[in-house]
């Protein structure tokens, strides 16, 4: 493995006007260079809807192959 990255974010979502609370979110992602030309991905984020809508938590993968 040549390269190994973590990366990571918040987002407070809130209204402009109202003061309404949309929730906060928290993602976090992870890029591997395997080979020459391979990457590897994996992403999590994770949403708390402060009762606003529905919590929510996704992870999801992806190869990247270059030419």
């Amino acid at each position: 493995m040549d390269v190994l990255r973590l990366t990571g974010a918040y987002h407070d979502f809130q209204s402009t006007t109202g003061h309404i609370n949309y929730g906060d979110e928290a993602d976090f992602m992870i890029t591997a260079d395997v080979w020459k030309r391979v990457v590897l991905l994996e992403k999590y984020a994770n949403y708390d809807s402060a009762r606003f809508a529905t919590d929510r938590r996704k992870i999801w993968f992806s190869a990247e192959i270059r030419y």
